[in-house]
Parts: C-alpha cells; structure tokens; sequence
C-alpha cells in the first residue's frame, strides 16, 4: 500500500464494531473508493443482505435509491458522493421521498445521514446512518391527508360565509385597523350609489362617507359598538352600525371595524303613510262621532219621556256610550300621532303633584267597585313643584289609576310620592290580579293590552295606547315610566318620574 494513500476505513474502526451492533439505526462504514467496510445487523436486516457477502463491493451497487416516481437516483446525485465531494454531512429526509429496494423487491421510504470521516485533514471515508422511515411516511401523509381536508373545509366555509355575505339584503362592510376596506358587499355599495369597492372607508366621497370614517374612528377609539338611526343620505333613510372587531386571544387588540347599512326608506315611508292615515282618519271621524254624542245626550236630557219604551232608551243610552269610548279611541290616536311626530307640545306650567293627584281620585272615585279604595298619600304635601304640562301628566294619572281600577276588585289603590334626586317619582299601586309575568316585558308597547292572553284583545277595554301614549309624554317631560312591581294576586306598581323645578 502507498504511504500517502489512507488507510482502509476497517483497518481504522474495527474497534467499533461492538458500538455500531447496538445501535438501533442502520449503519454503514464506506471507504473512500465507496467500498463498504462495515455493516451493523440492523443495515443487514434493513437490506436483506449479509455483511460477508457485500464486504468490499461498491455502495452504489449493494443498494440502488429511487425516487417517488420509481426511478433510479444517479449515482452523482446521491448523499455518499455528495458527502465525499462537498466533504459535508449529507442528509435526506421523508420530504425528500427517497426509497431503498431490497433483495425481496421490498420498497421502503428511507430518512439517512452520511458523514465524513477524517485523518489529517483528508477524508478517509464516511459513516452512513439510515432508517425505514415508512411510519414516518405514513403519519405525514396522514396528516398532509388531514390538512388538505381540513384546508378545503376552510375554503367550504369561506364560500359558503362569502356567498352568505354578498346576498344579505343589508349593507355589509369590514375595513382593518387602518379603515382599509377589506369588504363590501352589493347592498352596501347600492346604498352608497357607488358600484366600485372603496379602497379604504375614506375614500368613499360622500357625506355618508365621512359619517362612516368617524363611526369607524369612535369604534377604534372607545372599542364599543355605535348606531346611527335615521341618517339621511340621498332620499334614503337609514340605520347605521358599527362594531369594533376585538382579537381577545392577542390580549383583545382592535384588528378593525364591521359596518352595516340598513335602507329603511321603505319602512319610514309605510309607517308615515300609516299615521298620516290614523291623522286624516281620526280628525275626519272625531266631527260625525261628537254629533252622535251630542244628539244621543240632548235625547237623553230633554227627550227622555218621549222614549215610551224602555229597550228604545237602552239603545239610545248604548249610542251615546259607545260614541264617548270612540271619541276617547279617536282622541288617543291624534295624540299617539302627534307623539310620535313629535308635533304634540308640551305646556311648562308650575304644578303641585299632589293637588293633581286628588282631582283625579275626586273624578274616579265613582268608578270604583264595591269594596274597593282610593287614596293619595298624605307625604305628598311637602313635595317640591314640578314643571310640567298639567293636562298631560293628568291624563297619565288617569290611565294609570283607571288601569288599577279595572283590575282591582277587593283591596286598595293609593297614589303616593318620593324625592330622588331632582325629580319626584309618583307611584300608582294597587291590591288587584296582577300582570303576568310572561305580558310583563310587552307593556308600553304600542295596541298591546297587559292581559291574561298575549293573542286576543278585550276590546272593550280601550286600545292598548294607553301605557305607550303615557310613555311617550312622561318622555316628552324629561321623566321616565316604567313597571315598579307586579305579582299575580297581589297586585302592581307603576312609576314614573318628574324633574322637580
């Protein structure tokens, strides 16, 4: 042998024989002419050869790589001849789906790493460890499998939230921390009369525009939702939201805003034609339905003794009370629509609540059942003036005990006060049936009656504006109404507030 030639890998590493027999990976030992060396049992077992039948034979020709289209890897392309002419560790893994065939025609998916092996700065030869990375294999396509599955539910969902977004009949807009518009469905872009997708929330030239920059600038700024009812924009009316989008998992940072633009033009149209309608109505029936009242009470005064029969005098007497409760039907309907137009107003007179409150027992006194009291509380003497429209807040007070006394057969009905604050709270309670609980969340809402039944009306009990018309004027005032308490069987409570002078 050649001094200046290396000596043979074996003749160096027979001593690690016993090392590389306990490993649990394949390896190899290869000369630097490529010519193996040694070999643990488990690269015999792994190839299917012996040891001492492959000792001294080429690499190269023991086992043959192939790709995962089933062609041969070229020898100059392989990890033992890039390893000795880069003279670096060549490594291959699953990604690079490099497989063995043993003698059997087994294929198997390899993960290996060849390193060379030195003295005196030359390369001598290298070290080649390998493994079956079939289970390996297995578990990436699985989860590739898995991924790609899971990537095409999202894509599913993306369609299906996309589609879901494009046709929702209201505007739909979202734009990023930076108010860059991310979004923008049709609707929204009808209700700018604009048909192109902004680019960011101001760019959109509009004073529509401009409102939505600043929804967005307050959501951004206080991070809590903001709605806009009855914006204007164009001869549309419109309801306008804004919500900031919060990332809670990242310590609940602001990424950007959601916007929604609902057209109520239609609504408001239909609704101002309907009170327009209940107005006309209501001031056309009031002139014919005064004449019957009228007539019918100049009969029963001054012509009573000329009804010679008497199912001719209870008619009579039927028409004239049917005429008061429509006047008082027609009566709440001009003054829901002035409410609700906001052309009612309000007078700003001086008034002693508890001197009110006694006019109204005085006038309903007569109307109570057998067995049944009404009182004022006599705290109410030192309370402070109020300032409100004395007629209107009258008109409170008799609905109020007027419903009390509907639904109080036995017990009491008392009218007392309280200070809070700037205001006086006055208080109507009564021992009667009670609300229940199921109707209690419906009162002072528009035609609806608290009764028993959430689906019939007892029509001969008015119109169920009562509690709404109260609400709308104690809010005309500067008050506030509500439902103090109500238990079936033993009564209810309502309040409602005045701001004191």
């Amino acid at each position: 042998m050649d001094a200046s030639s290396p000596a043979p890998v074996e003749n160096l590493l027979i001593d690690a024989q016993m090392i590389l027999s306990a490993m649990g990976d394949a390896v190899i030992l290869i000369n630097k002419d490529q010519t193996i060396a040694m070999m643990n049992p488990q690269a015999e077992k792994l190839l299917e050869v012996r040891f001492a039948d492959i000792q001294g034979k080429k690499w190269n020709e023991v086992t043959v790589a192939y790709n995962l289209n089933g062609v041969p890897i070229l020898s100059g392309e392989r990890s033992i001849t890039r390893c000795f002419t880069t003279g670096e560790t060549a490594y291959t893994t699953v990604d690079d789906e490099h497989y063995y065939k043993t003698k059997s025609g087994r294929l198997f998916p390899i993960s290996s790493s060849t390193a060379p092996l030195r003295k005196d700065d030359q390369i001598i030869g290298a070290v080649k460890v390998f493994r079956d990375a079939s289970r390996e294999s297995k578990y990436r396509l699985a989860i590739a499998q898995q991924m790609g599955q899971q990537t095409e539910d999202i894509k599913v969902e993306q369609l299906k939230l996309l589609s879901s977004i494009t046709n929702l009949p209201i505007g739909f807009i979202i734009a990023d921390a930076n108010d860059k518009v991310l979004i923008s469905n049709p609707a929204a872009q009808k209700i700018m009369d604009s048909y192109v997708i902004p680019d960011s929330v101001s760019s959109i030239n509009s004073a529509l525009g401009q409102q939505l920059q600043h929804m967005c600038d307050v959501c951004k700024k206080d991070q809590k939702s903001l709605t806009v009812k009855d914006y204007t924009f164009n001869n549309k009316f419109l309801k306008l939201l804004a919500a900031p989008i919060i990332l809670y998992e990242s310590n609940g940072n602001y990424v950007g805003t959601a916007m929604l633009l609902e057209d109520e033009t239609e609504q408001k149209v239909l609704e101002r034609s309907k009170d327009e309608f209940f107005s006309i109505a209501s001031h056309e029936l009031r002139t014919p339905l005064t004449a019957i009242r009228g007539n019918t009470s100049m009969i029963l005064d001054y012509f009573v003794n000329e009804l010679k029969q008497d199912s001719l005098k209870e008619m009579i007497q039927d028409i004239h009370e049917s005429s008061i409760r429509l006047i008082a039907m027609v009566n709440d309907f001009l003054d829901l629509s002035r409410l609700e137009q906001q052309k009612l107003e309000f007078k700003k007179e001086f008034v002693h609540l508890s001197d009110l409150a006694n006019e109204v027992v005085t006038e309903l006194a007569p109307t109570l059942h057998s067995g049944v009291t009404l009182a004022v509380s006599p705290a109410g003497d030192g309370l402070p003036v109020v300032k409100c429209d004395k007629d209107k807040i009258k008109e409170v007070l008799i609905n109020l005990v007027g419903n009390a006394i509907k639904f109080t057969e036995q017990g009491s009905i008392q009218i007392s006060f309280a200070i809070k604050d700037k205001f006086v709270e006055t208080t109507v309670s009564d021992s009667g049936r009670g609300i229940p609980i199921a109707n209690q969340a419906l009162l002072f809402r528009k035609f609806q009656q608290a009764g028993e039944s959430l689906l019939t009306r007892d029509t001969t009990k008015g119109t169920g504006l009562g509690l709404y018309i109260s609400k709308l004027m104690i809010e005309g005032m500067g008050g506030s109404i509500w439902l103090a308490r109500s238990e079936p069987e033993k009564g209810t409570a309502f309040s409602f507030t005045l701001p004191t002078v």
